[in-house]
């Protein structure tokens, strides 16, 4: 392909590296132009697959490297591992006496919907006490005993302990001894990671801190690895980008460098770009009340856009364990396209040929061998079986999301997307009363394409005041202090600073009390009665969230929180009537194959994506094939394009 002219290269890319699959995407923030790729992951190297991705990306596109100034990275992988139990082996170093902090944290409790046994992430046998004891308030009560540290370290080579995590009592108040800590075990094992507790969470909630910290160091030699060598990698190759940014648990983006070292602020970061792709979506089509469902070869993401907007979650968790980090409201299940592509090829459902790697087949000989025992018309039941076992375990998630808000299924459309999303999702849908199921045009590389929906750095600043008695001035200056932050990192990435956009908000509770709401700041100077108003907002939204109002109890403003973001391209508008678009008239359909939607075949039309103009309109049993993902009509379900070019199938679930 020939190179672009340089007035058209004003691009950002992104990366989306998973366990069988890595895709990357391109956009020009002038055009609107988009170039997708996917390829297949190298297993236990993840940056070279996404090396491998950026590269044939180039190729597709007629770019350098040189000319994409801003790239930004998202993984499966950490998560992944997680949900798999395949953590590195972790020492986790506590105060004496206090051995079972992490297992006796706040963790929630599996509800009727969650039927998932995951593998815990620590064994007890590696948590070792250590003399010594902060009072509240920073005071020591017990000095550091250094030499019980020293005398740890070769028990720590024998057990082939990987990462280790310092999580001493009260140390955001006092961190003399964790410090001190942390540089003996620097200055004995050099090469491996130390996450001290007060300086992923440097505030107070010893359970949240505890888990936090001990989750961070188990992700740290994998995502360590990968983030820096890749940032290297593109910083040093031949063809240097300018800039390049990892997306976080939350939708905003930080450094390489910065999530190498505090990796469990990324750990749903591809799932987040797929949340923020789909909250454009609701955006600019008008569709309020959205389910993201990303599912990709070994988990699947659920997300919730609600009255346009993304439900957060005020702190995250990693397998029951709680995060002391906001993030997306994502739940996780470790069920994907990687259990159900051998019984898909064998219903018909799936063609061997549309498969990128050959990763994504782990379970065909078991699925074989099961099926050997049942004779005759029979012989697609255990397939069959597998195939509804996976979508029901999905489709009983999104319900149970759903009713633990309160919210009606009735009253959303799903969002299928990923590998295997637009495959299933029909399924799901009918199951869990979902009337109608959205295949946006790039389903296989959404979560990257969302990366670059909207770029967003956050930062934040911990601050304890009662909300009339705090002083407008201070949080003025504070409030500024934030964004000249946000500013400088946006700069640092090569992006103007007429792109940038601001958006304040602050989390508040009740004082003394632990559940907090985060609320819209106003963006201007303020005055004494704007946080009058801002508490009674606050009485309103804790009462509608929570169901009752503390009497006699006054609110406090514990975090300021700043959101530095710009768009990178409206992908609705330039997704849909494009080149990709081809001249009105039915579509015909490629070919065709026998499918199992039951025992007995149904002869069912195979169309390509491509040929799928906006208003056409199809009825099941149909099959729309594409790059990196097959979508499924079932019988008795109709399709139609909309003018984004997106497939909006009609489930036939009571509205």
């Amino acid at each position: 392909m020939n190179k672009l002219p340089s007035a058209a290269r004003t691009w950002w890319a992104s990366i989306d590296t998973g366990k069988s699959c890595t895709d990357a995407c391109a956009v020009n923030r002038d055009t609107g132009d988009i170039f997708t790729v996917k390829s297949p992951s190298i297993p236990d190297d993840p940056t070279s697959s996404a090396i491998n991705a950026l590269f044939a990306l180039c190729k597709k596109s007629g770019l350098d490297i040189e000319d994409l100034s801003l790239i930004i990275q998202g993984t499966t992988l950490s998560i992944n591992s997680l949900l798999r139990g395949k953590e590195a082996r972790t020492a986790i170093l506590v105060t004496r006496g206090f051995k079972d902090v992490l297992f006796l944290s706040r963790r929630p409790i599996a509800g009727f919907f969650c039927r998932e046994n995951r593998p815990d992430l620590f064994s007890r046998r590696f948590v070792f006490e250590v003399s010594e004891r902060m009072l509240p308030g920073g005071r020591v009560l017990t000095p550091l005993a250094e030499d019980e540290i020293r005398k740890l370290v070769p028990q720590f080579r024998n057990l082939g302990i990987e990462s280790v995590a310092v999580c001493f009592l009260h140390s955001c108040q006092n961190p003399a001894h964790e410090q001190r800590a942390g540089e003996i075990l620097k200055e004995l094992i050099p090469h491996m990671p130390v996450t001290l507790s007060n300086e992923i969470m440097p505030f107070c909630s010893e359970s949240e801190r505890f888990s936090t910290t001990a989750v961070n160091a188990a992700l740290r030699p994998a995502s360590q690895f990968c983030s820096e060598e890749l940032h290297d990698r593109i910083k040093s190759g031949p063809g240097r980008s300018r800039g390049m940014l990892v997306m976080q648990s939350d939708g905003s983006v930080t450094s390489a460098r910065l999530s190498a070292k505090e990796p469990a602020r990324s750990l749903f970061s591809s799932l987040a770009g797929g949340v923020n792709a789909c909250w454009d979506l609701s955006l600019k089509t008008r569709r309020p009340n959205l389910i993201a469902l990303d599912m990709g070869c070994t988990c699947t993401g659920i997300g919730i856009i609600h009255r346009e907007k993304p439900l957060y979650a005020v702190t995250g968790s990693a397998n029951g364990y709680p995060l002391g980090f906001p993030s997306l409201d994502i739940q996780t299940i470790g069920s994907g396209g990687h259990h159900t592509a051998s019984a898909d090829i064998m219903l018909g459902r799936l063609s061997p040929n549309s498969l990128i790697s050959p990763y994504s087949l782990p379970d065909c000989d078991s699925v074989n061998n099961s099926i050997d025992g049942y004779p005759g018309p029979t012989a697609k039941a255990p397939a069959l079986e597998t195939v509804t076992a996976v979508c029901s375990k999905i489709s009983d998630a999104v319900i149970g999301m759903l009713f633990s808000k309160g919210l009606d299924p009735r009253e959303y459309t799903l969002v299928a997307y990923g590998g295997s999303g637009p495959l299933h999702a029909a399924a799901i849908a009918r199951a869990a009363g979902i009337p109608k199921v959205l295949v946006p045009l790039y389903p296989g590389a959404y979560s990257a394409l969302g990366m670059l929906s909207r770029v967003r750095i956050n930062c934040h600043s911990d601050l304890y005041a009662i909300t009339d008695e705090a002083d407008p001035d201070y949080l003025w200056e504070a409030f500024a202090a934030l964004e000249e932050k946000a500013r400088k990192a946006f700069a640092a990435a090569g992006i103007a600073a007429d792109l940038v956009k601001i958006d304040k908000t602050v989390d508040m509770r009740y004082r003394g009390q632990l559940l907090q709401l985060n609320m819209q700041f106003p963006s201007g100077r303020i005055k004494n009665a704007d946080l009058t108003l801002l508490g009674r907002a606050f009485n309103i939204s804790f009462n509608a969230n929570y169901g009752f109002t503390p009497d006699n109890t006054c609110s406090e403003i514990t975090s300021l929180r700043l959101g530095a973001f710009c768009d990178a391209v409206n992908i609705q508008e330039h997704t849909g009537v494009k080149s990709l678009m081809p001249a009105p008239g039915q579509p015909a359909a490629a070919s065709g194959r026998s499918v199992f939607f039951t025992e007995s075949p149904t002869e069912t039309p195979v169309y390509l994506r491509s040929s799928l103009f906006p208003s056409a309109s199809l009825k099941g049993p149909s099959i729309i094939e594409q790059e990196g993902a097959t979508t499924l009509v079932w019988p008795g379900m109709s399709a139609l394009v909309d003018s984004y070019g997106s497939i909006i199938i009609d489930v036939g679930a009571e509205e």
